[in-house]
Formats: structure tokens, sequence, C-alpha cells
């Protein structure tokens, strides 16, 4: 960094590289731009600092590596509040959603709106104390997951498969949050046993880390 550098030099220049050349690297080519929170949402949320409605969704297509749908956030790991970057700590709000589907569709861009709404809350303090979210947490979604017949009305939060959970910017370190789909009952059995025992069963029927929001909830061990 110039010491003549602007912070909005700084800011824009280190978002502009995740986006322009972190992600097409690791994710392959955009489609299209990318798709902003909308305002209506964020200001239910009571999220009305213009900031958040620049953050949004990219969506990947399939590669030769992966042939899924990819959806990625961006946004959450801008260094918001730092007046000078800092390559050792944690960038913005320390991660970013990644969400992948067997689908070219808007309710995956969607609902990565809705968890990246509610992490803002869960960051700024609008939700009371709890804790923003981390590895295995399991999120209601409060209806199917593609807004129509879907089981899957829940969410599971791991760490990503085929990719690095951590990535690096300028201006520090943050998590990529991967996002599954999972059923009430799936939701249930983790309650139980944990979030890593049901991914393992998701993953052994290839229900993870890939959400097929047509799929029924999977043959859980009844013990």
């Amino acid at each position: 960094m110039s010491t003549n550098e602007s912070w909005e030099g700084w800011f824009e220049r280190i978002w502009e590289h995740r986006e322009d050349v972190l992600y097409p690297r690791l994710f392959g080519d955009v489609n299209q731009g990318i798709y902003p929170i909308p305002f209506s949402r964020l200001e239910k949320a009571n999220l009305k600092d213009p900031r958040w409605s620049t953050c949004g969704v990219f969506k990947f297509a399939p590669t030769k590596q992966r042939e899924s749908w990819l959806y990625v956030s961006s946004g959450l790991s801008n260094a918001w509040f730092d007046d000078l970057p800092n390559p050792d700590g944690i960038s913005g709000f320390g991660c970013e959603f990644t969400f992948e589907t067997d689908v070219d569709a808007d309710w995956p861009i969607q609902r990565l709106h809705q968890l990246m709404v509610h992490e803002l809350g869960l960051q700024l303090g609008r939700l009371g104390e709890k804790p923003p979210m981390e590895y295995f947490d399991r999120i209601p979604l409060g209806s199917a997951i593609d807004w129509e017949k879907s089981e899957l009305t829940h969410v599971v939060l791991s760490s990503p498969t085929g990719y690095d959970a951590e990535f690096q910017q300028e201006s520090g370190s943050a998590l990529f949050l991967a996002v599954t789909g999972i059923s009430a009952l799936e939701r249930d059995y983790a309650k139980k046993h944990g979030s890593q025992a049901l991914i393992e069963l998701l993953r052994a029927v290839n229900a993870h880390p890939v959400t097929h929001a047509g799929r029924s909830t999977i043959d859980l061990p009844s013990s």
C-alpha cells in the first residue's frame, strides 16, 4: 500500500481484487455480475446503512473440475471498519458464504441473501447477544429452500470441499462458510448426534456438498 493511498483507494482495490482475481481463480468465470442484497430485505431487518446494499452474490457456472453451480457471497469480508489494511488480522466480518447446487436458479441467490442479512444482524448486534455463524451451525429458513415443495427447510454450515476454507486478502483473512440444505428430520438428527455426523451421512449419498432441492430426507440411523 502506498503511504499516499486514500482509504477509498486501498478499500476498493482489495474489494476488486477479490471479485476480479481471487474468485475467478478459485471458482471459474463469472456468468453475470453481482446480485446485490435487495434493499427491501435490508430495510426489513433494520439494516439501512447503504454499505450493506453493495454486498451480494456471484454465480459461477460448472467447470471441468466442478459439475455444480456455485454461488458465492461478496462484501462481508470487506474491511468496512478498518482505517488501514491489516494482512495479519481478520478482514471485515471474517467470512463469506458458498452454496453449491445442481441448478442454475434464483433461489440459491435469494437464500444466500437471507443468510447474509442474518449474519449482518448478528455481527452488528441487532439480534441480541447471539454469536455470528460458524461451522456446523444449523439455520432454519422458514420455508422450502426453493420456495416450492422441497423437503429441505434448513441449512447446515461446514468447511468447504474442493477449495481452501480460508482465504487471504491484503486486509486480512476470512473463512468460506459452505451451505448445505437439510430437512427438518436431518436437523433433528444433527441436534442429537452433531452436524459433522450428519454431514458424513449426507456426503455418503451425494447430498453434500451439492444441494439437490428435489431430494427426499436421507435414510437416518435409528440409534
